[in-house]
């Protein structure tokens, strides 16, 4: 049911990762840094605008986080979903952890209710 939908997102992030070579070899990549000193390149900001666009067209009615966040950005949302029986996943399908000694969530996601088969598909595909 959801492969295809898969299928398509990797295919996304496979397609971005090439085109963004084709930055890093254009220009020395000037960085600029963040509030929190993290470095953000040209090349971050055309990749993420690449993937984002992409999975607004793949999917328009879902909303898309696309920021590096720490735990206190996501602890009270993540409190909501549990209570409405879903669930926040790490990449590997884990629910997300707090009180590391690093304070970055890693990449994650977040699944309603009714998305057990979605958390299998995608387990399936990493």
């Amino acid at each position: 049911m959801f492969e295809p939908l898969l299928t398509q997102i990797i295919a996304i992030a496979k397609d971005a990762g090439q085109g963004i070579m084709t930055v890093y070899h254009q220009s020395a990549g000037r960085v600029v840094l963040m509030a929190d000193q993290s470095p953000l390149t040209k090349a971050d900001l055309i990749l993420n605008q690449s993937i984002v666009s992409a999975l607004a067209r793949l999917t328009p009615n879902i909303p898309i986080l696309s920021e590096e966040s720490m735990e206190w950005d996501t602890a009270a949302a993540h409190a909501v979903v549990n209570a409405t029986g879903g669930k926040v996943c790490e990449l590997s399908g884990e629910t997300l952890r707090y009180n590391k000694a690093d304070l970055h969530n890693p990449e994650f996601f977040v699944l309603g209710n009714s998305d057990g088969a979605l958390l299998s598909a995608v387990q399936r595909c990493l």
